[in-house]
């Protein structure tokens, strides 16, 4: 009598622990708005051990398959558990490719983008002027994480470079440093920037490049 009592506990302890995992996947398929070919094989397999517990339910014999069906039940919820996790990365895939987490600049990079607006004029007050541009170093060296350059000139050519210590200092036109570009160097377009205290620029229009480092004042050109 106690060892039918001990087993009927034991039976209704596996179907609580059953209809706890069907729960689980059910609730999982809703929290990925879908149910896929794992839920559906693990919902079978949890649908199909239920009915072997009602088969052997009249059996006192088989206390032993209560023990088996409880490690069964463990290792289907460590599956359920692992493939949890696969289904949240799976989910967060496409957020990750269409909305990467791409970091900051210290300087903060572009906020928005507009149409071309006169703000002031250039560091010559001349609008003659229309070529060039300005910015700042994408990979600033050490103590030149404020600095700003700067480059305009009445055609398309680049031949020199200010630099000036902070974003105020461009405005108010107060350089710390202008390099002038050698005539066998003079650049082409307004395609240049300045990385690393490296100039990079396009040379002997169309196809040339060429780079000058402020720091070592070294030169080349491919």
């Amino acid at each position: 009598m106690e060892k039918n009592d001990a087993y009927n506990d034991a039976a209704v302890e596996m179907k609580v622990q059953i209809k706890q995992v069907e729960a689980l996947i059910e609730e999982l398929q809703l929290s990925i708005r879908g149910s896929t070919t794992v839920f559906k094989s693990l919902y079978v397999q949890v649908s199909h051990y239920d009915h072997h517990i009602n088969r052997y339910n009249a059996n006192p014999l088989a206390n032993h398959v209560f023990t088996l069906g409880s490690q069964w039940v463990n290792r289907l919820e460590r599956t359920y558990n692992k493939n949890c996790g696969s289904c949240a990365a799976t989910e967060r895939r496409p957020q990750e490719l269409f909305n990467p987490n791409i970091g900051f600049c210290a300087h903060t990079g572009i906020i928005k983008v507009s149409k071309p607006i006169v703000s002031h004029l250039n560091a010559h007050l001349n609008s003659g002027y229309t070529y060039g541009s300005f910015g700042k170093d994408s990979k600033p060296v050490p103590d030149r994480e404020s600095m700003y350059w700067y480059s305009g000139y009445t055609s398309s050519s680049i031949v020199y470079i200010r630099f000036y210590t902070h974003y105020k200092n461009l405005i108010l036109r107060n350089q710390f440093q202008h390099h002038n570009l050698h005539s066998s160097w003079i650049g082409s377009g307004n395609n240049f920037i300045i990385c690393d205290n490296t100039l990079y620029y396009q040379i002997n229009s169309p196809f040339g490049l060429a780079k000058l480092n402020f720091t070592t004042t070294d030169s080349e050109k491919n």
